[in-house]
C-alpha cells in the first residue's frame, strides 16, 4: 500500500514513562551551574552551558539537572546562579536538589577576530580566528571535595570574502551560533571539557535522596521520577488529524515537491511524494514564550535506498527547535541536534508518538510514552520564532516505497 510522508507538527503529550532500567537507576545525576564569563559576550554563559548539559546528556550514562531546577535550589540557598561558587554552600543546595556531583566553570575566552583586507582587482580576503577556552571544577557533594579540574581549548581559521564592522556577537545569535566559526570551535572546546569531566562521575548507588518536590508547572511526577503523567494543555489550538483531506491537506502551505493525503492501516495521514517536501501551519494564537505543547504521530518506512528524513520545527523552517529523525547507525531522534540518549529500538515501520512540552524553561520531549530528553530552553528565545509548526520530509519516493506519514498533529497551551 503506498503510503507517505512525514510527520507534522507536534504537540503535546501522551502517556506514562516506563521505568527505568537498573543501569539507568545507577546513573549520578549532575548539577551543572551557569559558566561564569570573563570577558566578552554576555550569552557565552547561556551557549556553553546549554553545550555542557547536551553533551553530558549524550551516552546517557549521568542524570543532568534541567537548568531552571539548578537555579531554584541554588535560589532557595541564597547563592549566586552563576560562576565558581563555595565548595562547601553548592555541596549542600545540591545535595538537597537529589545530585551527586556539581560542575562549575568559567568562559575564559570566546573570541572571534579579522585579519586581512582589500586590494585593487583581487577584491577583499579576510581570515577569522575563533578560539574558545574554558575551565571549571567537579565538586562531590557527599564530601564537599574537587575531585577534578577540567578544561577545554580550541582554535580554529577560515578565510571569507566580506566581513562585518562592529563586534563579532552583533551578527550571531543564540540561534544560528553552532553554524558559525565560533560556534564549530565551541563544540570542540565543550567536548574536551566534558571529556576530562566525565570519569570523575561515577556512580554512587543506595546513597539516600532527599524527596523533590515537583517543579512548578512541570508535568506530574517531576523530571526523574519512574512515571510522568502527561496531560494536554487546558486550550488546544490545533488537532489536524487530516480525516477531511481528499487529496492535499487543507490549511497547510506546500513547498518542494507535492504532499498529499493518503489512508493507511485504517487511518488518515499526509505524506510526501518525491524528493523532499515543507509543510507549514500557522498557529496564531500560539505563544511559545509560554507553556505548550505540540505531539504528532508519525510512521516511516523504507525498502532500499536512501534513508527519508523528518523533521518537525517550533517556527519557520530555519528554527533551531525542532525535532528530527533519521537514520544514524540506527534510527535516531534528535531534539534541536541532541541525541536522545534514553530511546532504545527501531523508530521506523510502526507508528510513533512523539510530544513536546514545554514547562517553564525545561521543554520535555517524549517518544511512545517514555520520556526522551528533558533540556533548558530559553523561553525569550523560543518566544521569537514565529507562530507555526513545520514539517519537512527529505528522501522519500512512494514509488520505490521509502515514505515518512504523519497524523494526529496537536497543539494546546497551558493557561
Amino acid at each position: 500500500m503506498r503510503a507517505a510522508v512525514l510527520a507534522v507538527l507536534v504537540t503535546v503529550l501522551l502517556a506514562s514513562l516506563q521505568s527505568p532500567t537498573p543501569g539507568q537507576e545507577d546513573r549520578p545525576t549532575v548539577m551543572v551551574v551557569d559558566f561564569a564569563v570573563s570577558i566578552g559576550w554576555p550569552s557565552a554563559s547561556e551557549i556553553v552551558t546549554d553545550r555542557v548539559v547536551a553533551r553530558l546528556r549524550e551516552e546517557g550514562s549521568v542524570r543532568v539537572l534541567a537548568r531552571a531546577q539548578t537555579r531554584s535550589a541554588l535560589e532557595a540557598a541564597r547563592l549566586d546562579t552563576r560562576g565558581m561558587l563555595d565548595v562547601a554552600d553548592v555541596s549542600r543546595a545540591a545535595a538537597r536538589a537529589g545530585a551527586d556531583y556539581v560542575i562549575m566553570g568559567e568562559v575564559e575566552q570566546l573570541d572571534q577576530s579579522h585579519t586581512g583586507g582589500c586590494l585593487p582587482i583581487v577584491g577583499c580576503v579576510y581570515t577569522i580566528t575563533a578560539t574558545a577556552r574554558l575551565r571549571g571544577v567537579v565538586v562531590d557533594t557527599e564530601t564537599a571535595t574537587v575531585v577534578a579540574r577540567p578544561d577545554g581549548q580550541a582554535r580554529g581559521q577560515q578565510t571569507s570574502a566580506s566581513v562585518w564592522v562592529g563586534p563579532w556577537w552583533t551578527h550571531v545569535s543564540v540561534s544560528n551560533f553552532d553554524a558559525q566559526l565560533i560556534g564549530k570551535v565551541t563544540l570542540e572546546a565543550v567536548g574536551q571539557f566534558v571529556s576530562k569531566a566525565k570519569p570523575a562521575l561515577r556512580p554512587k548507588p543506595g546513597r539516600p535522596r532527599e524527596a523533590q518536590p515537583p517543579q512548578p508547572g512541570a508535568p506530574s511526577g517531576g523530571l526523574e521520577r519512574p512515571t510522568v503523567g502527561f496531560q494536554r494543555g487546558n486550550r488546544v489550538l490545533l488537532h489536524e488529524t487530516f480525516s477531511g483531506c481528499s487529496v492535499q491537506p487543507t490549511g497547510w502551505r506546500v513547498s518542494g515537491t507535492t504532499a498529499e493525503c493518503v489512508r493507511f492501516e485504517g487511518r488518515p495521514w499526509v505524506a510526501g511524494v518525491r524528493g523532499e517536501v515543507w509543510l507549514e501551519r500557522e498557529v496564531p494564537e500560539l505563544d511559545p514564550a509560554r507553556n505548550f505543547a505540540v505531539e504528532f504521530t508519525f510512521r516511516v518506512e523504507i525498502r532500499g535506498g536512501d534513508s527519508p528524513e523528518l523533521r518537525v520545527h517550533l517556527g519557520r523552517r530555519d528554527s533551531p527547535f525542532a525535532f528530527r529523525l533519521n537514520w544514524e547507525n540506527g534510527w535516531r531522534g534528535f531534539w534541536a541536534g541532541k541525541p536522545l540518549p534514553d530511546v532504545a529500538g527501531a523508530l521506523h515501520g510502526a507508528p510513533h508518538q512523539v510530544a513536546l512540552a514545554k514547562q517553564g524553561d525545561v521543554l520535555h520531549v517524549f517518544v511512545d510514552g517514555q520520556r526522551a530528553l528533558s533540556d533548558p530552553v530559553d523561553s525569550l528565545t523560543l518566544g521569537r520564532q514565529a507562530r507555526q509548526v513545520t514539517v519537512y520530509i527529505r528522501g522519500v519516493d512512494i514509488e520505490r516505497q521509502r515514505y515518512v506519514l504523519v497524523t494526529d498533529v496537536v497543539v494546546s497551551q497551558y493557561e
